[in-house]
């Protein structure tokens, strides 16, 4: 596999998680915005007390990928960017010029990233 494959791959992994287990699963789109708008500002203390750790593992796995992380400077999509953990983690493991966007269903936690 190629690095860049390898990056993908390991993105992919991302994707995978749901912060909020059963929260919002089965919901229509505009249930699940209103769930994770309400949930907002009390979002980040409740993820962090569950020992939330997965964007920090996938951030250290994609810097071990990456042969300099600091001067990557490609563009990374966070997908479900929830209140933006993942992209901090990403900066905190050495992405400093990455082009990293957040997407997420909840202009609320949008606000927050």
């Amino acid at each position: 596999h190629s690095a860049a494959r390898q990056f993908w791959m390991a993105t992919s992994i991302m994707a995978s998680g749901d912060v909020g287990g059963e929260a919002g699963k089965g919901m229509a789109p505009e249930e699940a915005r209103a769930l994770y708008d309400d949930w907002g500002d009390g979002y980040t203390t409740s993820v962090e007390s569950w020992g939330y750790t997965m964007p920090h593992e996938i951030a250290a796995a994609l810097a071990s990928l990456a042969d300099d992380a600091p001067s990557f400077s490609g563009k990374i999509l966070d997908a479900g960017a929830g209140d933006g953990l993942s992209g901090r983690e990403l900066r905190a493991a050495g992405f400093k010029n990455a082009d990293i966007t957040g997407a997420d269903l909840s202009p609320k936690l949008l606000e927050i990233a």
